[in-house]
């Protein structure tokens, strides 16, 4: 990774801190990395650094190092849906923060961010249970507002009655 500005020290150790890869322009991978799912509604993203978080440590070392430099920040999970173009900043890529865990107790769910529904679906199906999802099980179980507020596949009765 070329850096040719007063960064180097900030991306040196936001490289260092991040488990997932730290892209700029000129790196192999970046537009890959800006490639979202949905390349019909594919905002054109130039962002200055690409981070491509594998762990909620990630996302949290590349929101303090844009708050550090005053850069703002972007958040693409899997890009499926339309979004405003990220120039300049930090735009975080969370599609490898995709894992899934169903409690069969409490019928919910937690989701990571970059998790599509298909994943969910299939977790869920495991323990009897069928989330309402949208109508393509590739999409990003974020694309859907009400998911991000909470994954229950209850009506919102008393989960703790046993039949």
């Amino acid at each position: 990774m070329k850096w040719h500005s007063a960064l180097d020290r900030a991306l040196s150790r936001l490289v260092a801190q991040v488990r997932g890869e730290v892209l700029a322009p000129e790196d192999a991978g970046y537009e890959e990395e800006l490639a979202g799912f949905n390349r019909i509604w594919l905002a054109d993203h130039r962002p200055h650094v690409v981070v491509a978080a594998r762990a909620t440590a990630d996302v949290r070392a590349a929101v303090s190092f844009a708050a550090e430099l005053g850069l703002p920040v972007g958040v693409q999970a899997t890009g499926h849906g339309t979004a405003a173009p990220a120039c300049g900043g930090v735009l975080v890529s969370t599609r490898r923060m995709n894992a899934v865990t169903v409690d069969p107790l409490t019928r919910t769910a937690q989701v990571e961010a970059g998790a599509r529904w298909h994943q969910v679906i299939a977790r869920a199906a495991a323990h009897g249970l069928a989330p309402l999802n949208g109508s393509s099980p590739s999409s990003g179980w974020s694309a859907t507002p009400w998911a991000a507020a909470s994954a229950r596949w209850d009506g919102g009765t008393d989960t703790r009655r046993t039949s």
